[in-house]
């Protein structure tokens, strides 16, 4: 009984403290949004200049004539009900194209998670069982280079030796456009050529850190 007292309470605290951290967050990334550069009415028109009187009455249809505090809480109300905004440049609903993305980024995620806990247990392991020698100091050493890297960076880099220099793999698109594959097969492992690059660029930090736990 004692032990569900102190989960509820737990759970409390933490509901308590999301609150204002989503205050302080929503806030921010509004405060962000306002100080970026350029007109979001202006950017609709493209590189067509919208007329005047079209500029003022967008400004009034979407709200952006009225004070800060009030475009803030229509902002927040709309996020409350998922309701994340129109990108006039991909035409098309925010929430749409973040849905169109999700089953590339778990197929990106949960493969480089796989790979990265498979290789990390099995070296880990072995660097324990054989400590201080050669192969745990190799580890060690490749582990803390591998950590050491930012990812972006080491994006830019493969992208520039493999995609660039080499030719071996695409830089972009999960399938490569316009191309029909014989059998389901050849469309996996053209999918797989696609992402090996940033599931290499994950694996290979991931896998460092997750080595060191091991070890």
């Amino acid at each position: 009984m004692a032990a569900l007292m102190t989960m509820k309470d737990y759970i409390i605290r933490r509901l308590i403290v999301i609150v204002p951290a989503f205050f302080l967050i929503s806030l921010i990334i509004f405060t962000l949004i306002h100080l970026a550069p350029g007109d979001p009415i202006a950017a609709m028109g493209g590189p067509h200049p919208l007329k005047p009187e079209t500029v003022e009455r967008l400004r009034i249809e979407y709200g952006l004539d009225q004070p800060i505090p009030i475009q803030y809480l229509v902002w927040v109300s709309k996020l409350l009900r998922g309701d994340l905004g129109y990108s006039y440049l991909n035409k098309a609903p925010v929430v749409e194209m973040i849905g169109l993305r999700i089953p590339l980024t778990l197929e990106l995620g949960l493969l480089a998670e796989f790979l990265s806990i498979t290789l990390a247990v099995v070296l880990g392991v072995i660097a324990a069982v054989k400590h201080h020698s050669i192969y745990d100091a190799s580890c060690s050493v490749a582990a803390l280079t591998g950590y050491s890297m930012p990812e972006f960076w080491l994006a830019l880099v493969l992208i520039l030796v493999f995609s660039v220099w080499l030719n071996w793999f695409p830089s972009s698109l999960p399938a490569t456009y316009g191309l029909t594959f014989p059998t389901p097969f050849h469309a996996l492992l053209d999918n797989l050529k696609h992402f090996f690059l940033p599931v290499l660029t994950l694996v290979t930090v991931w896998t460092a850190y997750l080595f060191r736990l091991v070890r």
